[in-house]
This record gives C-alpha cells, sequence and structure tokens, in this order.
C-alpha cells in the first residue's frame, strides 16, 4: 500500500489540475499492453486453488490509517482506504482522505494475484490468513484476515470432536443453527444446520439430555435423543458462511 498510497495522493492532485489542463493520467489501469489483456479478460481461479479460503474481509491497521479488502468472487472486490494525506510536523495535525471503489481480480500464479479497482491496481502474495502487498522496493504492507463471529463459531464447531450428553440447548430459527453446551465442556458448541430445500429448522432437534457424537471435521453429527433407541444424522453445514 505504500504505492498505492502515493498514486492515490498524485491521482487527488491530478484531478484538481484537469479542471485546468487536461492530460492523461499516469495512474491509470491500462498503462501497458500487458496490463490491458489481463484486465480485460475474465479473471477465472485456477484449479488447486482453495479459493473459498481467500474470500471474506482483510484488514490493514496501522498509524498512517486504515484499509479494508473485502473479496466476495473474482467480480465483486470492495476496497477502502482512509489514509494519512499530509502530517503537520510542528502541531501533528493529521489530514486523512478516504477512498473507496469496487474491482475485481485475477491470479498470477497459485500464490499470488492482483486486484484491479477504479483507478489502481494492486498486487499481492496469499499468506494464509495475510496477504503481503508486493512492491517494488521494500517490504509492502501485510493485511490479515478477520472472521465474523459465526465464521469463528463454525470453526470451533467444524474443528471440534463431540461425544457426550447435551446439557443445555439454545436453538436460533432465525438464523438456523444451535448453540450447545456438552456435559464434558463449558464452551459453547454453534450447531448450522445444512437445510435441503423446502426443509424447515426444527427447534426442539437437540434437546437436553440427547447424547451426541461427531469426528473432527466431519460434517454429520450423531444425535442419540434421551429415552429413544433411534439415531437422528444431522447434516452440518460444511462451508465457511459468507455475506
Amino acid at each position: 500500500m505504500k504505492i498505492l498510497r502515493k498514486n492515490i495522493f498524485q491521482f487527488l492532485v491530478f484531478t484538481t489540475l484537469t479542471t485546468i489542463v487536461l492530460m492523461p493520467s499516469c495512474t491509470s489501469n491500462k498503462s501497458t499492453k500487458t496490463d490491458e489483456v489481463l484486465l480485460d479478460s475474465n479473471p477465472l481461479v485456477p484449479a488447486g486453488i482453495n479459493y473459498e479460503k481467500l474470500k471474506g474481509t482483510w484488514i490493514l491497521h496501522d498509524e498512517n490509517g486504515y484499509a479494508s479488502i473485502e473479496i466476495r468472487d473474482t467480480n465483486q472486490v470492495l476496497v477502502n482506504y482512509y489514509l494519512e494525506k499530509s502530517k503537520d510536523k510542528a502541531t501533528q495535525s493529521r489530514d486523512y482522505f478516504y477512498f473507496q471503489s469496487t474491482g475485481n481480480m485475477g491470479f498470477w500464479s497459485k500464490n499470488s494475484f492482483w486486484i484491479s479497482t477504479d483507478k489502481y491496481r494492486m498486487d499481492f502474495d496469499w499468506l494464509g490468513d495475510k496477504l503481503r502487498e508486493i512492491v517494488k522496493d521494500g517490504e509492502g504492507d501485510m493485511y490479515y484476515r478477520v472472521y465474523t463471529e459465526e465464521e469463528i463459531a463454525y470453526q470451533f464447531m467444524d474443528s471440534s470432536t463431540l461425544d457426550g450428553r447435551v446439557r443445555n440447548v439454545f436453538p436460533n430459527k432465525e438464523k438456523g443453527y444451535y448453540e450447545i453446551i456438552m456435559n464434558n465442556s463449558d464452551g459453547f458448541y454453534t450447531v448450522f444446520q445444512n437445510k435441503k430445500e423446502g426443509e424447515t429448522f426444527s427447534e426442539n432437534l437437540i434437546q437436553s439430555g440427547d447424547s451426541l457424537s461427531k469426528d473432527a471435521f466431519s460434517t454429520t453429527l450423531f444425535i442419540y435423543p434421551r429415552n429413544k433407541d433411534t439415531t437422528v444424522f444431522l447434516e452440518i453445514e460444511n462451508r465457511m458462511r459468507f455475506k
């Protein structure tokens, strides 16, 4: 973002000057023939990339401001910047500007990709839960993946092994999940029901006293209702929920 910060500031100056003199912008997306080919093509995801893990919100927050990148799809990326434009060394007062743009994205390789907004293009290395901006000199800024409460709850449940009796259960019909406390644990387990078309959410499917069994990273929850000689198979939502 160091280069991008400089480019955004140059763009703000340029837009002021264009009221007097009309001249081409040096920060255009299509500054080279190579860029034209890449940005005009359909940004497909190469085979072998777990693209679902890249979707979501990535945050940069430092002394110079705040930036966020929200990836919903290859053709639906939202970029926000609230960055320092100038600083008065004598008074320590700062002047900030806000920039927002939609964009699209494509991949250079399995672990690197580009994002093109209305005015700029950024390049990143994908490092798991971190994105490092690729710059010409030095190290680029680091963005960190952030998660909603529901996503964190899903990750915890997905990686957990359950084998015990239900102490308390709190169904949430509106959002389609159950919050469960087991007898052998004080933590909340959030079970997202993977409802098929036309299927309704049952608030009484899991009750206090029932026994539950699930392997880590399994999408099937076994429910053994109390006082009943039956077994219920519940298919759990098997992916992260992105808005």
